[in-house]
């Protein structure tokens, strides 16, 4: 699957999510990945989710913009 970035409004890269698998009635699970600005690690958090095609966009960001 493809990454896609996310953006916080200042344009720094605050993460990426990906489509991991085709669900049913249009629904699909993803995962995004994002940064806790408050670890000081090199490591990402991750968050799997379910959504739409049209929403998965938004709800990715909304999960990397809540760190």
């Amino acid at each position: 699957m493809i990454d896609k970035d996310i953006f916080d409004n200042d344009d720094n890269k605050i993460g990426y999510w990906r489509k991991l698998e085709d669900g049913k009635d249009g629904k699909n699970l993803y995962e995004v990945y994002f940064d806790d600005r408050e670890d000081k690690g090199d490591y990402l958090q991750s968050q799997e989710f379910v959504s739409t095609e049209d929403e998965a966009e938004k709800t990715a960001y909304d999960y990397a913009e809540s760190i």
